[in-house]
């Protein structure tokens, strides 16, 4: 019969799309030149060829390969098939039988046997470089997964380890490591359905990408479903004609092909959620759609075969990994980007609120601050005015005391908004001292303990003045009744900034009891017994803040039954203050 057949030409590659009849090559093998002539190699791609079988009738030599069958037979051990053929001292033809559930794709080359073993490394080392790359995207997407813990990057990188898995099998690696354990034709089959799986996945990753840019929610689940009827087609190949189910696996594929770029397409106008632009993913899509449509086409065999076929499916295992990491790992750092600057935006908003509401929250306590405080220093002053002249000197209190109020809460301001600035001048702070006690309110209660020579100092006199004034109130006020309170002055000497002047202030502890250490120097802090006594609350809080501006600090040191109070300036500021 086929003595009979009518042969058509094969000129290397041809496809003859899904069928269950074999196909007969017949091949012409011209005689040897020389009798000790090496054989020669009959490579037969691709890879997934379900069985091959090769007839030489003159030396009745009988080899099989083939998906179905682990690579015993092979001349080269190699992931194409590949048989040896002795040369003859005459021409003859030798026969090929192809039989495949899959397309029926076969290229075949007839090379000498040294350059058909560096060929076949070729093939092995071209495929498994690209297979490889496809492990090393696979693990890049998820590390970019792990980073960004992003639904869009997930999908893809399932999705990645399938088309892995699938280039795995399908490029022949499979059969030469794991033939040996597979039965008879359950390579082919796992092969069928790790493809079925990889090609839902990737339109599953399409679907919750473009769902990004308002694409029609009913094409987005065209595209999810297709897994399902995908893996349908799969189950149908096992238990039914599994050439039927892989035509209708390539038939699907291309037909989702066509659905990509429609989808793509009818996407609306606008602003889209990711931050890639539009066109960039458009521009992606109809090269992805184009060049995986040509397999799909020549597998059908509506389009002509073509080398391009190898190449289209390699760019499953390279192109779209490569590309789309890039396209992601720019969509998750924009993303990133503009959630910091949204973080940014709220914790400015958030820190607005609070500033507002704490400025609020003084304006609040100031004005009941101040409705208290300057209460009683009316009510004096109503009472002493009926008195005459005899009143006099508590009316002049009672001025005193609201405008002390008054002065604190101005110098509280200028420090909210940053306006009271030191002006640095040389100037003796031991005289500087002698005239802030002899000017208030009880001098004769206090001992002052100062240096007798001058005590140079560059600070800035007004805000010393306050700083004194401050702590010698707070000791009149707190103190025990007619007690005695001590002014010291002394010089600190040390390492270079720390030369400078200490002030001590100790008062005897009054009936309103030992302040509380952690709350003294808060803005508003009055302790429940002091509540008793006239007072704005803002005495030494003014006093830190004050001595902050000049680089100086406060220190409360309480001992012995003494209320103490340090305070530190530097002889000679430093450059921030100048």
């Amino acid at each position: 019969m086929l003595q009979k057949a009518n042969w058509e030409a094969f000129t290397g590659w041809k496809t003859w799309g899904f069928g269950r009849e074999p196909l007969w090559l017949r091949i012409t093998v011209p005689a040897a030149l020389r009798s000790d002539e090496s054989p020669q190699v009959l490579v037969v791609r691709p890879p997934y060829l379900d069985r091959v079988t090769f007839y030489d009738p003159t030396t009745g030599v009988i080899r099989q390969a083939g998906d179905f069958l682990p690579a015993r037979e092979d001349a080269l051990g190699s992931v194409v098939f590949t048989f040896e053929v002795s040369p003859q001292a005459i021409a003859r033809d030798v026969l090929l039988r192809v039989e495949s559930s899959s397309t029926r794709l076969v290229y075949l080359e007839m090379l000498p046997m040294a350059e058909a073993n560096l060929f076949t490394r070729w093939v092995e080392w071209v495929t498994g470089s690209f297979l490889l790359l496809s492990l090393v995207l696979w693990v890049w997407s998820v590390m970019e997964w792990l980073i960004s813990r992003d639904r869009v990057t997930a999908i893809f990188a399932v999705q990645q380890f399938m088309v892995t898995l699938w280039g795995f099998f399908h490029l022949g690696f499979a059969r030469v490591i794991l033939g040996e354990w597979f039965p008879e034709g359950m390579l082919s089959q796992t092969t069928s359905t790790v493809a079925a799986v990889m090609v839902g996945a990737i339109f599953c990753f399409f679907a919750a990408l473009l769902a990004e840019y308002a694409s029609p929610a009913w094409m987005l689940r065209v595209m999810r479903s297709s897994l399902w009827v995908l893996i349908g087609l799969a189950v149908f190949g096992i238990l039914g004609p599994t050439h039927l189910a892989l035509m209708g696996l390539n038939a699907m594929a291309t037909f989702l092909m066509g659905w990509l770029v429609l989808t793509v397409l009818v996407s609306p106008k606008g602003q889209p959620q990711s931050p890639v632009p539009k066109a960039v993913i458009q521009v992606y899509v109809f090269f992805y759609a184009f060049v995986n449509a040509i397999p799909t086409l020549t597998n059908l065999g509506l389009i002509q075969e073509s080398r391009i076929l190898f190449y289209g499916n390699m760019s499953n295992l390279v192109a779209n990994g490569f590309v789309m990491l890039i396209i992601l790992g720019v969509r998750h750092r924009r993303f990133r980007s503009r959630h910091e600057a949204m973080a940014t935006q709220l914790m400015l908003q958030q820190e607005q609120v609070r500033m507002n509401e704490q400025y609020l929250s003084d304006q609040r306590q100031l004005l009941a601050m101040l409705a208290h405080e300057i209460k009683t220093p009316l009510a004096n002053l109503r009472i002493w005015m009926e008195a005459g002249e005899k009143g006099r000197p508590a009316m002049v209190r009672a001025i005193d005391d609201m405008n002390r109020v008054i002065e604190r809460c101005v110098h509280s301001g200028q420090l909210s908004d940053q306006s009271l600035q030191p002006r640095m001048e040389l100037l003796d702070v031991a005289e500087l001292t002698r005239f802030v006690c002899s000017s208030s309110r009880q001098p004769e209660r206090v001992l002052l303990d100062l240096p007798t020579d001058p005590c140079p100092a560059r600070t800035d006199a007004q805000i010393l003045s306050i700083v004194l004034s401050n702590l010698l109130d707070n000791a009149y006020k707190y103190s025990a009744s007619h007690s005695r309170i001590t002014l010291r002055l002394t010089a600190t000497t040390g390492s270079p900034g720390m030369n400078g002047w200490r002030w001590q202030i100790e008062n005897e502890v009054g009936a309103t009891g030992w302040p509380e250490a952690s709350k003294l120097f808060e803005k508003y802090y009055r302790s429940p017994l002091a509540r008793k006594q006239s007072g704005s609350g803002l005495g030494l809080f003014l006093v830190k803040a004050l001595l902050e501006l000049l680089n100086g600090s406060v220190t409360y040191t309480p001992s012995d039954g003494l209320v103490r109070f340090e305070i530190w300036l530097p002889a000679q500021p430093s450059n921030r203050s100048t």
